[in-house]
């Protein structure tokens, strides 16, 4: 990434914006006038030019109060020289008049079509994160350049029907000539990339929370699966408003679902945008659908506090804002619904964010961004999910009352201000007392995380050690050490003692006596640190012994940890045979039995005979199957239960992947997906849950028979039940050939010959 960096520095910064635009939607154009007033900036000495940020596609018509001087196209900014007159004024204020299309592209102010009733209709909308404000009208495009924003929309008379929504509510319509006029409500203090407009045919269910209007708008046609997201929308304002121990700041609530839109959603302030795949119906859609609707619906309304009414100063604070509001949309999700069981799919994301971390490619949450045209690069896992995993360490580390009370007296303290991670740890040390900064840096400013060496060579110690969980074989050693917050405790003890492991040097904990007699021992109880556990032999062996006793985030974790002290060369294959024998023969949690097949994956990615990987799966999963037909016996109806529509997707993945085409013909399960299949495309009830997997089933029938029945074409392989983790280049994937630190090939042989 390039280190020149491209804020702007100016002796006045926008104070409001006030814009008018007159929209065509026959021909996708349309014509503003805005109107900027300015502020002195204290921190820029004074002068006369100051830069505004402005696609290059904007047909500039005219300038008062200033003379444009110049446009620089790479870095999408006019360069204005203020006139004396402007200098002068008690409120310099610039008057603007341009022209623009409405874009093809996902950006900006673009166009959006869809059909009802065999019509195509045209509506608009906005996209702005993180630098695309500036695509729609002329302004200071950062997050921390905070100004009051007015928006008026002028539609031909013949479009009055039409919706206009904005960041504040409509305050007056009118009609003149051939004109319809919308008018709406000043936003205070919103960053550009937060500002919004939707034009189009819309519909709209609606309710109150707590004197807060609250609507959900669709395209027309739509309107039948509206209620269930008003009623998610509704949950997750008051929730947040209780949580937060803020009310929401603005009169009124809206959610969009644009039939096109390039992200899951956007936070837009009081006018969010949501793909319309949230438009769920608990009587038709998946339990699946419901879930990922509820937590994308809790995870936008969140940012209205955290992200907007508290915002980033800069984009290296991205992870600030993302992964609080992705911890945000599963803890409201989970208190909606319970049986989702949200908080397992948090942890699932958690580990992916965990997998990619081990390896060079990654980066640390709060990377250095001096280009924003840079920051879409970080708009992923690590961001969003480690960033999430870390919200969930420091509520394990506060407590649950400390966290809720820490992270209320933040947006309480900087609301309507923008600030920096720094900022937020600070304000949670007011709160709670705890050293929370010196933990949370050494894991926010340095890419990667620690494995935590867990040893207790008698009942009254424990010892511990760190170091860098890292799979890059070709890196030399590195320095890197994190401040860990550890918490020490046992199997059906409710003492603990927490620890801060800060060096690399061995760390010996004295075990109380409440503790010294627990069955075995935990460093990382329900995976709450971002860091993985390894534990010496006899620790191991007491996991093993107790396996069924445990909580499942903590079997999940002992599975995960394995394969990646495997990958990492510190761990042999016998300790994840010993765990397969145990899970293939009695476990039953969904979330563990979904990281089982994952991590058997992990494994095997680490080989390069292909013929051995997919034996080697075969063996280890093929079991799914007794379970998937297992559920299908139980409930062979329309099932959407999580639990069962994972059970039969991860068969039917199994059976398309690795069956030869008679053996998966004979299965029940196969023709019943085939069925499911054949009823989708016929328009017939099907069951919707696991309708990928029945896909993959349908489309290796058509496979067989044009081949002759040759074999199953492996698309079982990307249609599982669970999002896909990324493809891991797993390091070890030489080490069947260049054993590592113990690691010998002939350890394939006990997972490989089990069945």
């Amino acid at each position: 990434m390039s280190t020149k960096t491209v804020k702007l520095s100016n002796p006045f910064v926008p104070k409001s914006y006030n814009l008018q635009i007159k929209v065509d939607l026959s021909s996708w154009t349309y014509e503003a006038r805005e109107t900027v007033v300015l502020k002195r900036c204290a921190e820029v000495a004074e002068g006369g030019h100051m830069r505004l940020h402005a696609a290059s596609s904007i047909a500039i018509e005219s300038i008062e109060g200033a003379t444009l001087v110049s446009r620089d196209e790479d870095t999408q900014t006019l360069l204005l020289e203020l006139h004396e007159e402007t200098l002068k004024a008690a409120e310099p204020t610039l008057h603007l008049h341009f022209k623009h299309t409405i874009q093809e592209e996902l950006r900006g102010f673009y166009r959006v079509r869809f059909h009802h009733e065999g019509k195509e209709h045209r509506m608009a909308s906005t996209h702005f994160e993180p630098t695309a404000a500036r695509r729609f009208y002329v302004c200071h495009d950062e997050p921390a350049a905070r100004a009051d924003f007015t928006l008026a929309v002028e539609l031909p008379v013949a479009e009055r029907h039409y919706t206009v929504l904005s960041n504040g509510p409509l305050v007056r319509k009118t009609e003149s000539g051939d004109a319809v006029r919308y008018e709406f409500q000043t936003v205070p203090l919103c960053p550009p990339y937060l500002t919004a407009c939707v034009v189009g045919e819309l519909e709209y269910v609606e309710t109150v929370v707590n004197a807060i209007p609250v609507r959900v708008y669709t395209a027309l046609g739509k309107i039948g699966r509206a209620a269930y997201p008003l009623k998610l929308t509704a949950f997750a304002l008051d929730f947040f408003e209780k949580f937060f121990k803020a009310k929401f700041p603005l009169p009124k609530l809206d959610v969009v679902a644009v039939p096109d839109f390039p992200i899951g959603g956007m936070e837009n302030w009081g006018c969010i945008a949501c793909i319309d795949s949230i438009l769920v119906d608990p009587a038709t859609s998946s339990a699946a659908a419901l879930r990922r609707a509820s937590e994308l619906l809790c995870h936008e309304v969140s940012h209205n506090w955290f992200g907007n009414l508290v915002a980033i100063s800069w984009w290296e604070g991205l992870w600030l804002k993302e992964g609080f509001a992705s911890w945000c949309g599963n803890y409201a999700s989970h208190a909606f619904e319970p049986s989702w069981n949200c908080l397992d799919a948090a942890a699932a994301m958690v580990a992916d964010a965990m997998d990619t971390d081990m390896y060079a490619h990654s980066h640390p949450v709060e990377v250095p961004i001096a280009d924003p045209a840079h920051i879409t690069e970080i708009f992923d896992s690590i961001s969003y999910d480690k960033g999430m995993g870390l919200v969930f360490m420091l509520q394990a580390f506060l407590g649950e009352e400390k966290w809720s009370a820490a992270a209320a007296h933040y947006i309480n303290k900087f609301q309507f201000r923008d600030t920096k991670t720094v900022q937020l740890w600070e304000a949670l040390e007011e709160s709670s007392g705890l050293p929370i900064a010196e933990a949370m840096r050494s894991f926010t400013t340095q890419m990667g995380y620690p494995l935590v060496e867990v040893a207790q060579p008698d009942t009254a110690k424990v010892l511990l050690r760190q170091r860098p969980c890292t799979v890059d074989w070709a890196a030399p050693p590195t320095a890197q050490r994190w401040c860990i917050p550890v918490k020490l405790t046992g199997l059906g003890v409710t003492d603990h003692v927490d620890v801060m492991l800060r060096t690399s040097e061995e760390m010996e904990v004295a075990v109380p006596a409440a503790l010294a007699g627990a069955s075995c021992i935990s460093a990382n109880p329900l995976r709450t640190g971002f860091y993985r556990c390894r534990y010496d032999d006899a620790l191991f062996d007491a996991w093993l012994r107790h396996y069924p006793e445990l909580p499942a985030a903590d079997r999940r974790a002992i599975l995960s940890d394995t394969v990646a002290c495997i990958q990492m060369g510190y761990d042999d294959v016998s300790r994840l045979a010993a765990l397969s024998a145990v899970v293939r023969h009695g476990e039953n949690t969904r979330s563990v039995l979904e990281e089982f097949a994952t991590s058997v994956r992990k494994f095997t990615s680490c080989f390069a005979d292909a013929t051995l990987r997919k034996e080697l799966i075969a063996s280890q999963l093929h079991f799914f199957i007794e379970k998937g037909e297992e559920a299908l016996r139980k409930n062979p109806s329309n099932s959407k239960d999580l639990d069962e529509t994972f059970l039969i997707s991860t068969a039917l993945e199994h059976i398309t992947a690795n069956l030869d085409p008679e053996e998966a013909r004979a299965r029940p399960l196969f023709r019943w997906a085939q069925d499911q299949a054949a009823a989708y495309f016929a328009g017939r009830p099907y069951a919707s849950g696991p309708l990928r997997a029945s896909m993959a089933a349908f489309v290796v029938l058509d496979d067989t028979k044009n081949t002759g029945g040759k074999g199953c074409t492996p698309v079982g392989g990307v249609l599982g039940g669970r999002r896909r983790r990324r493809a891991l280049p797993c390091a070890s994937a030489r080490h069947v050939h260049e054993p590592r630190r113990g690691v010998r090939a002939e350890h394939r042989a006990p997972l490989h010959a089990q069945r």
